[in-house]
């Protein structure tokens, strides 16, 4: 019953005409893949042809935004949300979308799903499409089964341009920071809305590694010692509430703001760094692609393992890095990167084995197909 009443609204709604509407989202607001594309379209004037609209958290955060014909309006996150935005745009000429998939009810709508990156995490029903996108990105051969599965998509519908967002990465790496620091992205075990838990580990500041304040202190004066800046920043759907981690002079806590006020996006920001930490996260695979260090924490792999899982059998044997069990790993680790000594020779055939792409021209290759299947 459900299916038929859905497919009737599609039908009627597909009777009125295309707007010239392009709706972008993201997570966080204007970043990441979306952001990506909305700026090769602005670059290549379509803003002047058609309204480009973000969906996003707060929309008057974005007033005064100084390209003209681009709009902001709130995410459908409620019930009456959802009716509104289905009434407003259900015949918008293309839907961009990297987290949420949105009701597509108009035929004629060209709707791609640029999603977070190559999975790691098994992560069953919470990725599936459902019909709402023509198409969804991948990024090689060796992960085009998986995506598929995860998205619930047939393979026809998955295209490989490579990650839109890795552009920025690869900008970023091509630039000289006006100070060295290491970035730090934990990726979240629990989260608040929706209410998930991907790991039942419970770490004593809520981060992976540390176990008491002594051990952050004793790395922040290496650091200090050194000129490097560790930055921590959260998974956007973390939740904080268990993070009991105090900032020092060279150890960090960062939100967006912090980048932003320095006229940076996440990935260029991400990509003018010395090296990375991070764990069970799709940024991994991106991050290959500069050629810089990899430490991976891995202290509740096994409880990871039992929670939601990965989608790779035997994840040490395909998520390759330098380990970090403890505090005298990750201290040592961190020494390596500060003294460049640490072989990254073997990453090389990961980052050719899983980005089909290694330029910066992904944003471009995803435009270039937009404007074929929706005739921009």
């Amino acid at each position: 019953m459900k299916k038929t009443f859905i497919k009737y609204i599609k039908l009627i709604c597909s009777l009125f005409p295309i707007r010239k509407v392009i709706l972008f989202e993201s997570i966080p607001d204007m970043e990441g893949n979306s952001r990506a594309v909305f700026d090769e379209m602005v670059k290549l004037g379509l803003h002047k042809k058609y309204k480009l609209i973000w969906l996003v958290e707060d929309k008057f955060i974005h007033d005064g935004y100084e390209v003209s014909n681009v709009y902001f309006d709130d995410k459908p996150t409620t019930i009456l949300k959802k009716i509104k935005y289905c009434i407003k745009y259900f015949n918008a000429k293309v839907k961009i979308t990297e987290n949420a998939c949105y009701p597509k009810l108009h035929r004629r709508t060209v709707a791609i799903h640029l999603g977070h990156g190559t999975a790691i995490k098994d992560t069953g029903s919470l990725m599936h499409i459902n019909g709402a996108a023509n198409f969804a990105l991948y990024q090689s051969e060796d992960v085009k089964e998986i995506t598929a599965k995860l998205y619930n998509l047939e393979e026809s519908r998955l295209i490989c341009f490579g990650c839109p967002r890795n552009d920025n990465l690869l900008k970023g790496n091509a630039k000289t920071p006006d100070e060295n620091y290491i970035v730090w992205l934990p990726t979240f075990r629990k989260s608040v809305s929706p209410n998930r838990i991907d790991s039942s580990y419970e770490f004593p500041l809520g981060i992976p590694i540390f176990k008491d304040l002594s051990e952050v202190d004793r790395l922040n004066t290496i650091l200090k010692r050194h000129n490097m800046k560790l930055y921590i920043k959260p998974h956007y759907a973390a939740d904080l509430a268990s993070w009991n981690i105090m900032e020092f002079s060279h150890v960090k806590i960062i939100q967006e703001d912090f980048y932003r006020k320095r006229g940076l996006l996440f990935y260029e920001f991400l990509g003018m760094s010395k090296a990375l930490i991070t764990d069970y996260s799709s940024v991994y695979f991106d991050y290959l692609l500069i050629d810089k260090p990899i430490g991976i924490t891995v202290d509740d792999l096994e409880q990871y393992q039992e929670g939601i899982g990965f989608v790779y059998d035997d994840f040490k044997s395909t998520i390759l890095g330098e380990w970090i069990e403890n505090y005298e790993d990750l201290e040592e680790y961190i020494l390596g990167c500060i003294h460049s000594n640490i072989d990254i020779s073997y990453l090389r055939e990961r980052k050719e084995l899983f980005n089909k792409f290694t330029d910066s021209q992904s944003s471009v290759r995803v435009v270039n197909f937009l404007k074929e299947q929706a005739e921009l």
